[in-house]
């Protein structure tokens, strides 16, 4: 749901330090150096490569973990924005009433293609993690999905937006 940088103002709204940062969201999704120069969340796969070149600074990550690809860049909870945790993540839906034993088909194939070494080595090229077997699974998905739910309904609902 939170595909939008429009949101994670409110989720920093609500790191535990207490914090409100005014931050403007970027408003392109191409990256231009002068929009740069404030506080900006994008996606580490668009500014993996302005990072390394030091073309722009990054402060922080805002995932639980440091990124191999960046690993000298900090959590933003290491940056001191305790609590703060904002990632993507991407999910394989089947149609309602799909046969279980067409969504086992499709669940190994997905777990079998997280497992590809050479989607992994690509997906870590571009500041990306593989979801773990254990959290490929249907079941994981729906408790993933009920989860982010949970989490973006109220954070949506006081920036004023909406999800369809």
């Amino acid at each position: 749901m939170p595909a939008d940088d429009r949101l994670w103002p409110e989720n920093c709204n609500r790191a535990e330090d207490g914090r409100e940062p005014t931050i403007e969201p970027n408003k392109q999704k191409a990256i231009g150096i002068a929009e740069l120069w404030s506080l900006r969340y994008l996606s580490a796969k668009h500014t993996t490569g302005p990072i390394l070149s030091k073309q722009v600074k990054a402060y922080a990550i805002t995932t639980k973990s440091r990124l191999p690809s960046l690993p000298e860049l900090p959590t933003a909870d290491e940056a001191g924005l305790k609590g703060f945790e904002l990632a993507v993540w991407h999910g394989v839906f089947a149609p309602r009433g799909t046969p279980p034993a067409i969504v086992e088909k499709l669940s190994v194939a997905l777990i079998d293609a997280l497992n590809d070494s050479d989607l992994v080595k690509r997906f870590r090229e571009i500041s990306t993690e593989p979801m773990p077997a254990d959290r490929a699974t249907p079941e994981a998905a729906q408790r993933t999905l009920t989860s982010e739910i949970d989490r973006w309904a109220p954070i949506i609902k006081a920036a004023g937006e909406y999800a369809d």
